[in-house]
């Protein structure tokens, strides 16, 4: 494997900037395409990321179940801006456009 097994982690700021990106597009265009794959990065996050029991998101889970792979929280390198960037500015896309 070229980059080795971690490639297929799924790290919670990369999913956070897939949704803004997503969206965006789907804004930008109104390809229902792009409405899909943020509909799926959303329900992704949402089933897998995101820690509903004690807040924030998960560092990082496997890309094949979900599983979590760090409950790592915040460190000197890790702080909540993606996710809270990337619901700020979903909400407001959605809002946006009349959607939610």
């Amino acid at each position: 494997m070229y980059l080795g097994s971690r490639r297929l982690d799924k790290v919670w700021w990369a999913q956070a900037e897939l949704l803004v990106a997503t969206i965006e597009a789907y804004r930008l265009t109104g390809a229902a395409a792009y409405f899909g794959a943020f509909q799926k990065q959303f329900d992704w996050i949402w089933t897998h990321q995101a820690d509903r029991e004690a807040g924030s998101w998960f560092e990082a889970t496997t890309w094949r179940d979900g599983r979590p792979l760090s409950f790592t929280k915040g460190d000197a390198g890790r702080c909540p801006f993606h996710e809270t960037r990337a619901l700020i500015r979903v909400s407001r896309a959605l809002h946006g456009m009349g959607i939610g």
